[in-house]
């Protein structure tokens, strides 16, 4: 089980959005351990893109297209690049650069089959 808070506030002459991810289980150690925070933070990334992409043309994206894109370079260099940037801030707060970089490699793996 996790929750998630997810807050909107004015910022400028936009809307700043702020979620939150929690999740307190005996069971998520081995998981973090091998992926860490990029695990979770590359779908919530992929997850924004997605959002970003609707709110800017208001359409859905066809499910073929979605999974055309997931297999492209373009894609595979998007998680590569956001498990880099959750490996950046793993570091940032206080975990081994070698540590982070292990996870994030293993966590990109996971998300470009490679």
């Amino acid at each position: 089980m996790s929750w998630v808070t997810v807050r909107l506030s004015p910022e400028g002459k936009g809307t700043r959005l702020t979620l939150e991810h929690i999740v307190h289980s005996a069971d998520v150690e081995q998981f973090w351990s091998q992926f860490g925070p990029g695990a979770t933070g590359v779908g919530w990334d992929l997850g924004f893109l997605g959002l970003g992409q609707y709110l800017e043309t208001g359409r859905d994206v066809a499910a073929e297209a979605a999974a055309s894109w997931v297999a492209s370079d373009e894609a595979k260099a998007f998680m590569r690049a956001s498990a880099q940037a959750w490996a950046d801030a793993h570091v940032a707060g206080g975990e081994a650069p070698d540590v982070a970089r292990g996870m994030a490699e293993r966590t990109a793996a996971f998300y470009t089959g490679g």
